[in-house]
């Protein structure tokens, strides 16, 4: 058992006992379950990219990689989504993408599955939010 797997267990619990001291239900409608375990699944695996990522490349160039969240955000978005960006958000991306093609091409002796990993692992949670919010708006019962 690791971190991940406790902190999970945790989470659950405290959850648990919150729903069943305020009185709601501990289980999401029906037709969420297939979206939540996509999410749940999706989310598991951002946190075991992130850890393998950790084992290759030093935690300061994953947490950079992390932070450019926002040009995946847009990515994400703009490729899968059909959504439309301002200008300025745009503009807004380039120190993001400068910063990220600085960090990673800093290291010399960088290895490329760290850095696929961490990609991979900030992919993963842009997905989850998105279908987060999705669900929260009411869409996440259509398959």
């Amino acid at each position: 058992m690791d971190v991940t797997v406790v902190e999970l267990c945790i989470t659950c619990a405290i959850g648990s006992a919150g729903l069943l001291f305020s009185g709601s239900a501990l289980l999401p409608p029906a037709r969420l379950y297939k979206p939540l375990a996509l999410a749940g699944c999706l989310h598991m695996g951002g946190c075991r990219l992130f850890m393998l990522s950790l084992g290759y490349i030093p935690v300061a160039l994953a947490q950079t990689i992390r932070a450019a969240n926002p040009l995946f955000v847009v990515l994400i978005g703009g490729v899968f989504q059909g959504q439309k960006y301002p200008l300025r958000v745009l503009a807004c991306l380039v120190p993001i993408v400068g910063g990220f093609s600085l960090a990673v091409s800093a290291d010399s002796e960088l290895d490329p599955l760290g850095v696929a990993a961490s990609v991979g692992s900030v992919l993963c949670l842009v997905v989850v939010n998105t279908l987060s919010k999705k669900m929260l708006s009411g869409g996440g019962d259509s398959d």
